[in-house]
């Protein structure tokens, strides 16, 4: 009985892994355009943006389509003001870019589907790194966008300057509300270094953060909290003989609406702090 059982529960499985990746495929295309959209419609009235997918190769595990990218930025109003006519629009399309990836458990998580978009190394001549940046966007059950971004690391120097530069990496998410109202953001910067021989060394050690948001539907904008920690901070200059460094910087903050006015609050800490020969503790 028991062996008849783990049999038809064999069966069950083989068979949702074979016929349901097409459907989970069609939800998640469905889902995704609005999903991402939603996001640029938050951004108004200063700044818009819509992603298109169009032209779907649909396949049974897994499809690819061509995605356009436009984006449209108004010039802030106080600026605005002094200069009219400073409108921008970028528009860009991407024949084939997207391959999306059919659920139940696609990359990145759990939902219907899960879209990704790489910048190989035919654009990243030179950097040591096989590609430039992995985009991802994940279509939830519940309607919900989680974007995922992560940049390897890259290591580059100037052809003639002696100039050094190298970023450690980051990963970075973005979960989004399925009407765009509410948003969840982490992500963590590996480390970044820049050298100029025989003048200026910055580095920015291990950096971290968190926070969300929400739109305030009376003046669609956007509260809410957020932290970051930077690990460490040091700048120099051999020219004028100055030393910057800073360890262990916290740093919180949020808004909110507190009798019709908006609120902001805003606290960072450091264990260390030297400027030349200056030095203080906590």
């Amino acid at each position: 009985m028991a062996r008849r059982i783990g049999l038809a529960a064999a069966i069950i499985v083989v068979a949702a892994v074979l016929i349901l990746p097409p459907v989970f495929g069609a939800r998640a295309r469905s889902l995704l355009e609005p999903g991402l959209n939603a996001m640029g419609n938050s951004l108004a009235p200063h700044a818009h943006f819509v992603v298109s997918l169009d032209d779907w190769d649909a396949g049974w595990f897994s499809s690819t389509a061509t995605a356009t990218f436009e984006a449209f930025f108004r010039t802030p109003p106080p600026l605005a003001a002094v200069s009219a006519g400073l409108d921008e629009t970028y528009r860009t399309t991407l024949p084939g870019a997207v391959t999306l990836h059919h659920g139940p458990v696609p990359r990145g998580g759990l939902g219907w589907g899960s879209a990704e978009f790489a910048v190989d190394a035919s654009a990243n001549a030179g950097t040591g790194a096989a590609e430039v940046a992995r985009l991802t966007a994940l279509a939830g059950f519940l309607g919900n966008t989680t974007i995922g971004l992560s940049v390897p690391p890259i290591s580059t120097a100037g052809p003639n300057s002696g100039t050094q530069a190298h970023f450690a990496g980051l990963t970075a998410t973005l979960g989004l509300a399925p009407d765009g109202s509410r948003t969840v953001a982490t992500g963590m910067l590996q480390g970044l270094s820049v050298t100029v021989p025989d003048d200026v060394t910055i580095e920015i050690g291990e950096t971290t953060w968190a926070g969300h948001a929400d739109t305030e539907p009376a003046t669609g904008l956007w509260l809410g909290d957020g932290s970051a920690r930077l690990a460490k901070v040091v700048a120099s200059d051999i020219d004028t003989a100055s030393d910057f460094e800073v360890d262990d910087v916290r740093i919180e903050g949020g808004t909110h609406i507190d009798g019709g006015e908006v609120v902001g609050a805003l606290r960072a800490t450091a264990v260390g702090l030297r400027v030349g020969e200056y030095q203080v503790h906590d």
